[in-house]
């Protein structure tokens, strides 16, 4: 009798720690529809998709279901095996890598701090986001920061390859990027799109957006959403590379494709509703700034076949082009665009005053009714391109072979 009491004692004191035992476990969001390298996602399992939580996003291409999104983070460093996260410790001495758990077992020895500071890589490479064909998807912008993290003055960050929240310095971590060819299709986002690189190991190759639409709607200034793409390096190494917009739209931006320190940089076929600055800013830091790097070599820059119409400032800006960038400019068209300078709208302009070792290439654009150039481009032509001429059609004389209506 007692051995049976004993018995049924257990499972009485198992069955009320299963529950306690579950709620310790992660719920994950039902996964999403995976067909081969398709991966159909919802608003609930998006971004732990994105994570990683299901498997490598690498070469898949994410499906979004209709629907409205809210901010998504892209290139989250995760403890998910799927993120592809490298892990290290980064000491004065060495960056070594450790795994998850040795991490943990570095802060539990050094509770006062001194282990050094979690340092993350996470890879990315040929991910496509895509609107499901005849859906509707509303993004309320994309997130992509690498950076030294930290929290401070309240705002608490989170380490999700740890697991903790981090409150200030003394509980800091690092993210850089290994990423390339991330590709945006038919999407439509209501902030930005920020990819802002503020560690030089970082490498991203390759972003592009196709027939998306940014409907940001701000363009007022000290706005940190009031871009439509910012894609910032703070390093001049040439690591963050080619950018291509290609058919998209841009309504009520202050800054609609914001680019620094980056390199080959491709604008096609789009259309600039409404700004409150610059369609296109194509820049440096400045150099009275902190953190200046000088000018950059931005490589092949191909502005072309743009729509423009109430830009608030110039439609092109550049702060410092170097040496080697070669700047392609060709049948885009303007109303009611430009900077008012001297009386006439100034459609583009550098900081620097002379282009020395830049190559600039106009032709075949319609920039409106008394337009000018600015700084550094005042002596480029923008040449026309040449209409196509009637063909000419060369009639044989086919005389002899014509029948004769009279006999012989």
């Amino acid at each position: 009798m007692k051995k049976l009491l004993s018995v049924v004692l257990a499972l009485l004191m198992l069955a009320v720690m299963l529950p306690v035992t579950a709620m310790a476990e992660e719920t994950l969001p039902t996964a999403p529809t995976m067909n081969g390298n398709e991966w159909t996602v919802t608003t609930e399992n998006i971004q732990a998709t994105l994570d990683g939580a299901y498997g490598s996003i690498d070469g898949k291409t994410i499906i979004l279901s209709a629907g409205t999104y809210g901010q998504l983070e892209l290139g989250r460093a995760t403890k998910y095996p799927g993120s592809n996260t490298k892990t290290y410790l980064l000491t004065s001495a060495a960056l070594t890598e450790r795994t998850i758990d040795q991490i943990k077992d570095e802060i539990k020895a050094h509770p006062g701090g001194g282990y050094g500071t979690p340092y993350y890589v996470r890879t990315m490479n040929n991910v496509t986001m895509k609107a499901a064909e005849g859906a509707t998807v509303t993004i309320g912008g994309i997130k992509m920061n690498s950076a030294h993290v930290f929290g401070a003055n309240g705002n608490v960050k989170h380490d999700y390859v740890l697991e903790r929240e981090v409150p200030d310095t003394n509980n800091s971590f690092i993210v850089v990027y290994d990423a390339s060819n991330l590709r945006f299709e038919g999407l439509t986002f209501t902030k930005v799109v920020d990819i802002e690189n503020l560690r030089e190991e970082t490498s991203i190759d390759g972003v592009s957006f196709k027939n998306c639409k940014f409907n940001i709607n701000n363009i007022t200034e000290n706005k940190t959403e009031y871009y439509g793409i910012r894609f910032y390096d703070n390093s001049n190494n040439g690591k963050l590379k080619n950018l291509v917009v290609d058919n998209c739209e841009f309504n009520g931006c202050r800054l609609a494709v914001y680019t620094h320190y980056v390199c080959n940089i491709s604008v096609t076929n789009s259309n600039f509703d409404t700004t409150g600055h610059n369609a296109i800013a194509i820049q440096t830091t400045d150099k009275t700034a902190h953190g200046y790097q000088g000018p950059c070599n931005h490589g092949n820059v191909v502005i072309t076949g743009n729509n423009f119409k109430d830009i608030g400032n110039r439609i092109i800006r550049f702060n410092e082009p170097a040496a080697g960038t070669v700047i392609t400019i060709t049948k885009n068209t303007a109303v009611n665009s430009g900077k008012n300078v001297d009386g006439k709208k100034e459609i583009i302009a550098a900081e620097i005053e002379s282009l020395d070792g830049v190559t600039v290439t106009m032709a075949g654009n319609k920039w409106g009714e008394n337009t000018k150039f600015g700084k550094g481009f005042e002596n480029v032509v923008d040449e026309p391109i040449p209409e196509p001429s009637t063909p000419i059609v060369i009639v044989p004389d086919r005389t002899e072979d014509t029948p004769k209506t009279e006999p012989e």
